[in-house]
């Protein structure tokens, strides 16, 4: 993966200036912005949970999300420990929905909030065990025994390099 990168940068600044016969600036600010492009995506990225009354939204900003009815929510948990390059390869958006691992949205952190849905879907999304607003979102997301399937108006966002 690593030995590509440099190859294609180094292709698209020769193509930038000309295949050689250009403005050697050119070829230096193209690989230069090639660079800077995903270092600086990978440092603005992360996984997030966002809770509202009728809606939960979990997903990897800026890019991927999933949206759900917060009544399709059947099972809420952390789970404490998640290796996420041992089980899913990596950080990212990782495996997928309906499979029994599930999808995994990641940024970093050891542990991840499980959402399982009733039609069998399953939500991971990293984050760290020991933040409030982890418990925050356990809390408003899990089923309460008295309230018999009605919704919990209240509300919670959880995001951030961690969540």
């Amino acid at each position: 993966m690593l030995l590509p990168l440099p190859a294609y940068l180094l292709f698209m600044g020769v193509v930038a200036s000309g295949r050689g016969n250009g403005d050697p600036v050119v070829g230096t600010v193209v690989i230069g912005l090639l660079t800077l492009l995903p270092v600086g995506f990978a440092f603005l990225s992360s996984a997030f949970i966002r809770v509202s009354a009728d809606t939960v939204r979990v997903g990897f900003s800026p890019m991927a999300r999933s949206k759900f009815r917060r009544a399709d929510v059947e099972h809420v948990e952390l789970i404490p420990l998640v290796d996420a390059f041992e089980s899913y390869g990596g950080w990212g958006i990782k495996g997928s929905a309906r499979s029994p691992k599930g999808l995994l949205y990641s940024a970093g952190g050891s542990a991840a909030i499980s959402l399982t849905l009733h039609d069998g879907r399953r939500y991971l999304v990293g984050c760290d065990a020991d933040d409030g607003d982890v418990r925050r979102v356990l809390e408003v997301l899990a089923p309460s025994p008295t309230d018999a399937g009605e919704e919990d108006p209240s509300s919670s966002t959880v995001g951030g390099r961690s969540v």
